[in-house]
């Protein structure tokens, strides 16, 4: 009685989670048998939570709208998206060619991310900490690449309900000629 849920979101630890701007507001809990807990600690007098999201962290961010408007976290116990970091391997020499070995990814609720789920997922290949016209796991390092440094990032995003994008980018290489 007297609650006015906003926002809900799929929580990366297999919870539903869902902002209520009742008079008494609170971030609640939905476990998939139907139990539900509500948190209120951190929130200030006058708070309004409202948007609710799943983050690369494993954490949900919330908004509120309150007296004193803000962005929130709710920690979960879910891991972190990113396990592991991408690393380039091979030669980090002209005319070798370099191979971006993947990065690992938590599972969510028994989920993993798809790299191809939109455009901008898979790899990439960094110059100087900018994005190359280069996709895909190889590079073919080039005479003009000598004195850069060259990274790959992975992105992946996790598939419905979560759809939140996690990326990885490794340590750079320095080319040499």
């Amino acid at each position: 009685a007297g609650s006015a849920p906003v926002g809900i979101g799929a929580g990366a630890d297999g919870n539903m989670w869902f902002t209520d701007e009742s008079s008494n507001p609170v971030i609640g809990r939905i476990s998939p048998s139907g139990a539900v807990r509500t948190f209120t600690a951190g929130l200030e007098h006058g708070s309004l939570p409202a948007a609710i999201a799943p983050a690369p962290d494993g954490n949900l961010w919330f908004t509120d709208e309150g007296g004193i408007s803000a962005i929130g976290e709710i920690a979960t116990g879910a891991p972190p998206a990113l396990r592991s970091l991408p690393a380039p391997a091979g030669s980090a020499r002209a005319g070798q060619t370099l191979i971006c070995r993947p990065a690992s990814f938590a599972p969510w609720d028994q989920l993993a991310p798809a790299a191809p789920a939109f455009g901008f997922d898979g790899d990439r290949w960094l110059r100087d900490g900018l994005a190359t016209e280069v996709r895909g796991a190889q590079y073919h390092v080039r005479s003009r690449d000598a004195g850069h440094r060259l990274a790959c990032r992975v992105t992946a995003t996790y598939p419905a309900p979560f759809l939140t994008t996690a990326v990885g980018r490794s340590p750079a290489v320095t080319i040499r000629h």
